[in-house]
């Protein structure tokens, strides 16, 4: 039997709380909202960068900010993105890897770029069907990994980026 880290959030979503809002207008245009911060929704914009990508920035950053300052912050934002406390990580492992990945985050101010994802054919054939899978990887907390299938032999491929691949 294998003994992986376990993680009792893998059936929950990545993030609890969404980042924008897009609402579709006629002749092919959008109003964006941000949803981050504590402010409540604000402008935001979309734009496409080519097939399959695109990118969306907040255009009020000043909503990010809270009057507590980076703490506060970084308490909401673990509490939005991880669904959890300081309290609740005090003693983990990971520790700093989500302090680097806040840190990170931050800086950028939800500006962020998003690429169309292809999943694999299905078979029958296949013992376990071919996509996207959610689960504990090492010890950065939750990631996604596509299963795919070459010939005999399957494949899987690390999707999410963790914050230790950021720094390099």
């Amino acid at each position: 039997m294998y003994l992986t880290p376990h993680d009792p959030h893998v059936d929950g979503p990545m993030r609890f709380k969404p980042l924008f809002r897009v609402h579709l207008m006629e002749r092919r245009s959008a109003t964006v909202e941000c949803m981050y911060g504590h402010k409540g929704p604000h402008s935001g914009h979309i734009q496409i960068v080519k097939k399959d990508e695109f990118s969306t920035k907040c255009n009020q950053t000043d909503h990010h900010r809270m009057s507590g300052g980076r703490q506060e912050e970084f308490r909401t934002w673990l509490r939005e993105e991880w669904g959890r406390t300081l309290e609740d990580i005090f003693h983990e492992h990971m520790q700093e890897l989500i302090l680097m990945k806040f840190i990170y985050t931050s800086q950028y101010d939800n500006c962020l770029t998003y690429r169309r994802i292809y999943l694999p054919p299905r078979s029958p054939e296949y013992l376990i069907q071919p996509g996207l899978f959610k689960g504990t990887y090492g010890s950065h907390g939750l990631e996604i990994v596509m299963l795919s299938f070459h010939g005999k032999k399957a494949k899987g491929t690390k999707i999410t980026v963790s914050t230790e691949g950021l720094e390099s």
